[in-house]
């Protein structure tokens, strides 16, 4: 029972990846059309990442949506890759910020907000699995 829990996980995780990934750069490209060019620096950093962590969060989500479960069911999977992208973009832009030493407005930091938001989005999702499946069905 536990290696088909992990294996589910497992493709669960490369799928919400990938369209998590997708997600992220989408959110980024359309968080475009929002910003003004009179926009300060904060506005520009909030919706940008603000973009990629929702585009991250609804992609991912489409991985650990599962099918034969109600709308409701699913919810909490949605609630937390959501948040799990909007977190993992805004520490992908700290962690560029501070490791890196780069500008906040570059293609470096851009990058790692991508790929923070799509890893959290799916970390946070696949511990609620795996601790729902290893405490929630033993019964």
């Amino acid at each position: 029972m536990h290696s088909r829990l992990l294996g589910s996980i497992a493709v669960r995780l490369i799928i919400g990846l990938g369209f998590g990934a997708a997600g992220a750069v989408i959110g980024y490209f359309l968080s475009w059309g929002l910003l003004t060019p009179q926009a300060s620096l904060n506005a520009g950093i909030a919706v940008f990442s603000t973009g990629i962590g929702i585009g991250a969060g609804l992609g991912s989500f489409l991985g650990w949506l599962d099918l034969d479960r109600s709308k409701l069911a699913n919810l909490p999977a949605l609630l937390l890759a959501l948040a799990g992208g909007l977190l993992g973009a805004w520490g992908g832009l700290g962690y560029a910020a501070s490791v890196y030493d780069v500008d906040i407005k570059t293609q470096d930091a851009r990058i790692t907000a991508v790929a923070g938001a799509a890893f959290a989005a799916n970390l946070v999702p696949a511990l609620w699995r795996l601790s729902s499946g290893l405490f929630g069905r033993s019964r």
